[in-house]
């Protein structure tokens, strides 16, 4: 097969169509594909391939889709799986935001961890959506999903809080100053305690 052709870029134009993969559109890839030093035979062979692979890697509704394609059309195949399977664009921004505002800052060791993972969930969204959240969301938001001292600090602070880089500083203060704190504690007697 031909080193210069790019299967994917078919794949990605038959799941972009919105009508099936028939004799003429695949008439219309194969000249494609023979542009660029492809073979008919190659061409053939390779739709033939990807029916095949995508029939011994699917089971139940996706298995019944590829059956009711012929057999020779793995393009085609592969378009009705698409269409059948893909999110959209709309869910997957929405689906990054809810696991956003779901995720949980627990107040113990794993707090810089998840944090660092809550924000980096939250650039994700913001880079999919091409739009930056608000201040006031980030900061609800980030309240929301704090808990324990951290949580009760950022409520009685928050008349001074009101950007989330004042919030975000108050929290990787917190998580600097929480080993210095278990480790004074630790040097009180426990009847000062």
């Amino acid at each position: 097969m031909c080193a210069n052709v790019h299967y994917g870029e078919m794949m990605d134009y038959v799941q972009d169509r919105g009508s099936a993969v028939d004799l003429g559109v695949l008439r219309a890839i194969l000249n494609e594909y023979q542009k660029h030093g492809g073979l008919e035979k190659d061409f053939v062979q390779m739709n033939s391939t990807l029916y095949y692979l995508l029939m011994s890697h699917s089971e139940k509704s996706a298995f019944t889709i590829i059956d009711n394609v012929d057999q020779t059309n793995g393009l085609e195949a592969w378009r009705k799986l698409h269409e059948r399977f893909a999110h959209t664009k709309r869910q997957r921004t929405v689906m990054s935001l809810a696991a956003v505002m779901k995720m949980q800052l627990p107040d113990d060791n794993s707090l810089e961890e998840n944090f660092t993972m809550f924000e980096r969930e939250l650039d994700k969204f913001e880079r999919a959506t091409g739009d930056t959240l608000p201040e006031t969301a980030k900061i609800g938001i980030v309240v929301a999903v704090t808990t324990g001292k951290l949580h009760d600090h950022l409520v009685l602070n928050m008349g001074g809080l009101d950007t989330y880089y004042k919030v975000r500083s108050t929290i990787m203060n917190y998580i600097k100053s929480k080993p210095l704190v278990t480790t004074k504690l630790q040097n009180i007697p426990l009847q000062w305690r």
